[in-house]
């Protein structure tokens, strides 16, 4: 009995799983990408509301500007999803997503103004739309039955990267304002950017049958499907008009720093 070059044994109560290194330093770049990419887009999340009232705007101008993200979420995804699938390359839209990203924030910074919060939301929205292409890409890189395990690593990653760029948002804009923070996050993106030409994507096999997209769009036939959809709106629709939007606004107001 041999074991692979390149492979390490680990013993489990139960069983041998195999652990492959060229697999892990394949998957490294994604991760980082991943990591920078969410980094960029919600670093100045807390601070984009208070900002936006402080330069005069109204409430209801604010939440217009906060929902475009959204929005173009909502208009692009099943698009680009459907198109990136018939043509089984994601690595493209990861790298535009995440200059898009670093695009929105230097627009913000260099253009502090409602009139470019909104465009530079809809830009944004536009880069987590291609989120789509980081989940399908990465379960690529472990075996059949890896699936659960991928999607667990890759979403642990997303919030890591959130909730770093809350912690270091935190620090800067407190130290040296919020223009800063546009700063750091186009300088993310721009790195994870680059990092992004070394992600590794197989060729896609040869299908016997390409989906049509009507095809493609026979699972909203399913009931359980707009169920899930349905929640899913929601709780983004709680989450990005409070936490995301106006309890920071809220807590100012009472005098938190």
């Amino acid at each position: 009995m041999g074991i692979a070059i390149g492979q390490k044994r680990h013993h489990k109560k139960g069983g041998t799983v195999m652990e492959n290194p060229v697999a892990s330093r394949k998957r490294l770049p994604l991760l980082l990408v991943t990591g920078l990419f969410w980094f960029a887009l919600y670093i100045y999340i807390p601070y984009q509301t208070p900002y936006l009232t402080a330069m005069g705007l109204a409430a209801s101008t604010v939440g217009v500007i906060v929902g475009v993200y959204g929005f173009s979420q909502m208009v692009i995804r099943i698009p680009l999803g459907l198109f990136a699938d018939r043509k089984s390359h994601h690595k493209p839209f990861i790298s535009i997503g995440v200059l898009l990203a670093g695009i929105a924030s230097l627009l913000r910074y260099l253009w502090p103004s409602g009139t470019a919060f909104l465009i530079a939301n809809l830009i944004s929205g536009m880069a987590a739309s291609t989120w789509i292409s980081f989940t399908v890409l990465f379960p690529t890189y472990y075996g059949p039955d890896g699936l659960k395990k991928a999607t667990g690593t890759i979403l642990m990653v997303n919030n890591c990267g959130t909730l770093i760029g809350f912690a270091v948002g935190t620090v800067v804009s407190q130290a040296a304002g919020v223009d800063v923070l546009f700063l750091l996050s186009a300088g993310a993106a721009l790195l994870g950017f680059l990092i992004s030409f070394f992600v590794q994507e197989s060729p896609a096999p040869p299908r016997e049958h390409v989906p049509s997209v009507r095809e493609l769009l026979g699972v909203l036939h399913f009931r359980s499907l707009w169920i899930f959809a349905l929640a899913a709106a929601l709780i983004q629709a709680a989450n990005m008009s409070t936490a995301m939007s106006f309890t920071t606004e809220y807590a100012r107001e009472l005098g938190a720093s």
